[in-house]
């Protein structure tokens, strides 16, 4: 369902290009920003994405944070040079860091923890991540 404007809770506001680049970190692909939006212990800032990205991550996620739409140009602008951004970047906090202690017991039944060093391209760790989902 495209989102309209008057279906969306918080109203948004054009992105100013020229304003320098905002520090903290910032999640950017639709994948990403669309997990993160649905963790409820991510503290949300601002996001910054262009319309086609809004209807794609849809008005029950944008609901959540205070938006502004901008040109890919400025999305762009925000991130590091050469980021895959598709149209959308999220500024938040952190998650809270865990213990490796808490990571590695299992809650219920087994655990397996995959740990990735060094990939440089998305469409590896999507690779690994997809392969290491079909092996439970």
């Amino acid at each position: 369902m495209p989102v309209k404007a008057a279906m969306l809770k918080k109203p948004h506001r054009p992105f100013r290009p020229s304003a320098p680049r905002p520090e903290g970190l910032w999640l950017y692909g639709l994948h990403p920003v669309r997990a993160a939006l649905a963790n409820p212990a991510r503290k949300l800032k601002k996001a910054v994405l262009t319309p086609h990205a809004a209807e794609e991550i849809g008005a029950k996620l944008l609901g959540r944070i205070r938006y502004e739409t901008a040109e890919a140009e400025a999305v762009a602008r925000l991130l590091p040079p050469g980021s895959v951004h598709q149209g959308v970047a999220l500024s938040c906090e952190p998650l809270q860091k865990k213990p490796l202690e808490e990571v590695l017991t299992p809650a219920s039944g087994r655990r397996i923890v995959l740990v990735l060093d060094q990939i440089t391209d998305p469409h590896n760790a999507g690779a690994i991540l997809r392969t290491a989902a079909a092996f439970g």
